[in-house]
C-alpha cells in the first residue's frame, strides 16, 4: 500500500547489453523531473558508477529498493518508446535470445529530432 506523499518511481529498461542485466532497475524520479518522466521517454541514469541512457517503462509510487537512486535526467519528455512497442522489442528479445537493450536500438533511433520551432526554407 502507498501513501500520498509516496515518491515517484520510474521503473527502467538500461541499455547495457548484458544478459544478466537484462531487467527493470527502479529510480527516484525527483519533484523537479515529475512533469517531463514519462512513460516511454528517454532518460540517463547512473549505473554500476557510469551514466548510460534508458527508457521509462512504467511510473508508480511502488518499488522493493529500499533507497533508489534519483534518476540523472531526463533530455525530453518526448515519448519515443510506446508500449506496444516496448513490448514488441521484449517479445523478440525473448524469441530470438537477445536482450531489450540490444533490441530497442535497433528499433528506435539514437537521436529522435523533432520539427518544433524550424520553418521550411
Amino acid at each position: 500500500m502507498t501513501t500520498p506523499d509516496a515518491p515517484l518511481i520510474a521503473h527502467v529498461a538500461v541499455d547495457v547489453p548484458l544478459p544478466h542485466l537484462d531487467r527493470v532497475f527502479d529510480y527516484l524520479v525527483t519533484p523537479a523531473q515529475a512533469d517531463s518522466a514519462a512513460v516511454g521517454s528517454r532518460v540517463r541514469i547512473r549505473f554500476a558508477g557510469k551514466l548510460r541512457d534508458g527508457y521509462i517503462l512504467a511510473l508508480d509510487h511502488v518499488t522493493e529498493v529500499a533507497k533508489p537512486a534519483p534518476l540523472e535526467r531526463v533530455p525530453s519528455p518526448e515519448v519515443v518508446l510506446t508500449p506496444p512497442v516496448a513490448g514488441l522489442v521484449r517479445a523478440v528479445a525473448d524469441h530470438w535470445g537477445g536482450t531489450f537493450s540490444d533490441v530497442v536500438r535497433l528499433a528506435i533511433p539514437p537521436r529522435h529530432a523533432t520539427s518544433r520551432g524550424r520553418r521550411a526554407t
